[in-house]
């Protein structure tokens, strides 16, 4: 995200609509698409918190589906 957004700023009279429409079809993933397309981003920064929270969500759910049993106390 970092990167894009560098690379972003590099670009002179670069329309917002235009990096918001190429960053939501960069994403290809169904949940984020959705969740985008209930309520669009008003700008740039609320598409970049949006976008942090969702990537901090899939690596929490992507390490608890590696490492499933880290952490539980099991009974026996």
């Amino acid at each position: 995200m970092d990167r894009f957004s560098k690379v972003c700023m590099g670009i002179r009279n670069l329309m917002p609509e235009i990096v918001m429409h190429h960053l939501v079809g960069a994403i290809c993933l169904d949940r984020f698409t959705k969740n985008l397309v209930k309520k669009s981003a008003q700008n740039m920064e609320e598409l970049r918190n949006r976008t942090t929270k969702f990537m901090q969500i899939e690596e929490h759910i992507d390490y608890h589906k590696n490492h499933p049993t880290e952490g539980i106390n099991k009974v026996k």
